[in-house]
């Protein structure tokens, strides 16, 4: 049985056995793997987890002075050489990585600064994880960075019901449908900067069941879209952190806390507060019984607990005195027939303190006084940027996910 398919233009693909004649080898586990080859990180990581070893998660592509940077070591493989238990089957692999008592050491996705590091056991990641049966069969594209949490709890969901996956992560558009199409990929969980990329709507993909939405605010022109795509999509809008892992979800833009964690989630002065038990250890978080989540929510409907995520606190902008929630100019701007996706950030200004620019995926056909007329129907003057940079694909982290590294406050 296929167990994970790297992109069209490389061809590799491994089955469950290969993994398993892996696992029962001599080869050794290396607790901080670093190359860039998806296939071989995901062997070393289930070895690992099996085997009760903890796991520092660094991205394939970091170099030696990243990896400095971060952990203030020069990077060297540390191996680990023991007397691996042996696995032969899928319900063996189940067993093991569900006992698992391995640590992983995971880093933010470095979206508005420095990537910081949190550890979560095994038991925290799979918390959420969906087994059984039903589950059983299914074909994941792996569309997030495969060392991130978002990608970890993909691979979790994979393995845990003996499933397939499909390595989406960095794929262009016309490999993301290739590979849909050739792999019977049913399920996809990715962020809306992934999504944007199949836009415009052009064909439908009927064999996708489910797709999961998370890592960004996500907006009901894009589900909307999605739907065309994936017309018999059961479609999932997940809140998340690396933090915390997923919180809640719902079909729409809108949330609500469930019943659940209601003692550990709440809300006050518009922003998401979580409980220290939901989260990880890092060094942030030691004296933390509620960690400030930094993003800002508008009430749907405050009696029945229904909101929408609007921006994250540190993105607000004093544009001239006036408060700009970058979010607001997105949400409209890609409402504009034409742009996929867009970006609103403030840059220094030495008249007038900060002025409000804008990067732009958008047709060729649209111009930047097509799109400033449009705004002055929805936006005050204030809120629509005086700079447009018009570009071919926005620059992302290495989990997917816009950088938003460009404001100022």
């Amino acid at each position: 049985m296929l167990l994970f398919k790297d992109r069209i233009e490389t061809k590799l693909s491994f089955t469950y056995q290969q993994l398993f004649n892996f696992l029962n080898s001599t080869e050794p586990v290396i607790i901080n793997f670093k190359q860039k080859q998806t296939s071989l990180y995901l062997f070393n990581f289930i070895k690992a987890i099996c085997n009760q070893i903890d796991l520092t998660l660094l991205d394939l592509d970091f170099t030696n002075e990243e990896v400095l940077n971060l952990t203030q070591k020069n990077y060297e493989p540390i191996v680990i050489q023991k007397q691996f238990i042996e696995i032969q089957n899928i319900e063996d692999l189940k067993t093991h990585l569900q006992n698992s008592k391995s640590i992983l050491s995971i880093f933010t996705s470095g979206t508005t600064g420095q990537p910081k590091v949190v550890e979560h056991t095994v038991q925290n990641l799979i918390r959420n994880t969906k087994i059984g049966p039903k589950y059983q069969g299914n074909c994941w594209g792996l569309a997030y960075n495969p060392t991130h949490i978002a990608g970890v709890q993909v691979l979790f969901q994979a393995l845990l019901n003996g499933c397939s996956l499909i390595n989406l992560f960095e794929a262009t558009r016309n490999e993301v449908y290739d590979s849909i199409k050739l792999n019977g990929i049913t399920h996809i969980s990715a962020t809306p900067t992934f999504f944007r990329l199949l836009l415009p709507f052009e064909q439908q993909c009927e064999n996708i069941q489910n797709i999961s939405i998370g890592g960004e605010k996500s907006s009901e022109i894009l589900i909307e879209n999605l739907k065309k795509i994936f017309p018999f999509a059961r479609i999932n809008n997940i809140y998340a952190s690396t933090e915390a892992g997923s919180l809640f979800a719902s079909h729409g833009v809108g949330f609500k806390i469930p019943n659940s964690k209601k003692e550990y989630i709440k809300i006050e002065k518009n922003e998401i507060y979580v409980h220290q038990t939901l989260l990880g250890n890092s060094k942030e978080l030691q004296n933390e019984t509620w960690f400030s989540t930094g993003d800002l929510i508008e009430w749907i409907n405050e009696e029945e607990g229904y909101f929408k995520i609007i921006s994250r606190k540190n993105e607000l902008l004093n544009i001239g005195g006036n408060k700009v929630n970058p979010a607001e100019v997105e949400q409209c701007l890609e409402a504009i027939d034409g742009i996929k996706e867009a970006y609103v950030y403030g840059r220094p200004n030495s008249v007038l303190g900060t002025i409000l620019c804008c990067d732009i995926c958008c047709e060729e056909n649209i111009s930047e006084l097509d799109i400033k007329q449009q705004l002055k129907e929805k936006l005050q003057p204030f809120k629509i940027p005086r700079k447009f940079y018009f570009k071919t694909a926005m620059e992302v982290t290495r989990n997917g996910k816009i950088k938003r590294d460009k404001n100022v406050a």
